[in-house]
């Protein structure tokens, strides 16, 4: 059964790869490309900035790791990628090594693995894609799994590390870091009360690490005050305003749909484990309690609280990952062969939409490379700038192919060449692209 499951998971991890160099950016892929070739450029990996222009609605340690990458790969969409993908690995082998620490049981381990691997929208979205939630999702889950082992051991230099991944969580996506080790800390003071004194001492020694991390990046910042209030608003945007009764029972019965779908199929196999009769959760409570509580408690935050995306809770899904196979093992082993085949058809699935999907993709958007290559052409050596903002994977191509950064016409006022996604009256348009519905332009001053 396990040789089984391992073959299962590296199917999947084949899968994950599949069309991630072809696939053209999506959603904020372009901005993080960006952001991280200007910084490969200018060596200031403290202050980002995205086409010349300050950035501050992120932290740039995700932006820092990629403009390494571009040192070795070169700037491609899998050298952006590669870093989710890398990620998402391993996040789902450290689930399954935190699974045998609780269980001891190799099978629940793999299995705790190829769950978290499979989730839908980690194989077919997040788990590749140049987003930081799969980053930030790692580094979560090792700060606060190397806090629950420090308390366990007593082992003060694990607290330490894991403060210095919690500062690395805050410098990758800000002030969500509070919220996962927070409700982290509240869940072992539930479930170790007997350890309440080393929690804290603890506590202290991996919010003092932490804060020496945070410490460092706000040191080197030109602009420290507006950057910390852009990540502070960014943030608590997300906090709910109240609204009608209805309408707020409708949301979250919303995201609740979201997580279903996000975490599917497991999300269904729990479902159909819940309605069972008779399930066996002495073990997995016993031993799973503090992540039930973690768990719970995150969920009920941004269920109730916020107005957050379903990505914002994948720091969750490691953990999740781990109950639903525990409780799988210990109720229903039985239905690990058929799980097996239903992994290897949905990695299937993910090879075939690899292979088809980025050709769909590009016959449908434009081909931004081919664009890219005629404008270079065009503008040769001369001065160009990009006003595409609401369109940034535009200014992303053309970086790529002119491998150099080409900034705003507010950031560089003396150019030759614009490209702009807005009719501009005042300017000569030399060539006109489609890109989707939309169209952009490259003007001549």
């Amino acid at each position: 059964m396990k040789n089984k499951l391992y073959i299962a998971y590296i199917l999947l991890v084949i899968s994950l790869f599949i069309g991630v160099d072809t696939l053209q950016f999506r959603g904020e892929e372009s901005r993080r490309f960006l952001m991280a070739f200007e910084m490969f450029f200018s060596k200031d990996y403290f202050n980002p900035t995205v086409l010349g222009e300050d950035y501050f609605n992120k932290p740039p340690l995700f932006g820092i790791v990629i403009a390494q990458i571009f040192h070795v790969l070169g700037f491609s969409e899998f050298a952006l990628r590669v870093i989710s993908l890398i990620s998402s690995i391993l996040s789902s082998v450290f689930a399954g090594y935190v699974s045998f620490l609780i269980t001891r049981d190799k099978t629940a381990s793999i299995l705790t693995a190829v769950i978290f691997l499979s989730a839908i929208d980690i194989l077919f979205w997040y788990g590749f894609l140049a987003e930081i939630d799969m980053f930030f999702t790692l580094l979560v889950n090792i700060s606060i799994f190397t806090f629950l082992y420090s308390v366990k051991s007593n082992n003060l230099l694990l607290s330490i590390g894991s403060g210095i991944f919690a500062g690395l969580g805050f410098l990758s996506k800000g002030f969500p870091i509070f919220l996962f080790a927070g409700t982290f800390v509240i869940s072992l003071l539930f479930t170790h009360r007997d350890k309440i004194k080393p929690i804290f001492i603890h506590t202290f020694l991996a919010v003092f690490s932490f804060s020496i991390v945070c410490l460092i990046w706000f040191l080197n910042l030109k602009h420290p005050d507006l950057y910390i209030q852009r990540l502070f608003d960014e943030s608590f945007s997300r906090v709910e305003n109240p609204k009608s009764f209805l309408l707020d029972i409708l949301d979250d019965f919303k995201f609740v749909l979201t997580t279903l779908k996000q975490f599917f199929p497991w999300s269904l196999v729990l479902v159909l484990l819940l309605f069972r009769s008779k399930l066996n959760t002495d073990f997995s409570f016993q031993s799973l309690k503090f992540l039930y509580i973690w768990v719970g408690l995150s969920y009920a935050i941004f269920l109730l609280l916020t107005d957050s995306a379903g990505r914002y809770i994948l720091p969750l899904y490691p953990a999740i990952s781990i109950i639903v196979s525990v409780i799988l093992i210990k109720n229903r082993s039985d239905w690990l062969n058929k799980i097996i085949y239903l992994v290897l058809l949905i990695a299937f699935i993910r090879i075939v939409a690899g292979l088809i999907l980025p050709d769909i993709y590009i016959e449908r958007k434009g081909n931004l490379k081919s664009y890219a290559n005629s404008i270079v052409k065009v503008v040769d050596n001369k001065r160009l700038v990009c006003d595409c903002h609401s369109k940034y994977e535009v200014c992303a191509y053309i970086d790529m192919v002119y491998r150099k950064p080409v900034y705003s016409s507010k950031v560089r006022q003396d150019f030759d060449f614009k490209v702009s996604c807005e009719r501009e009256e005042e300017l000569k348009a030399v060539q006109t692209f489609k890109i989707g519905k939309d169209n952009f332009y490259l003007y001549i001053k």
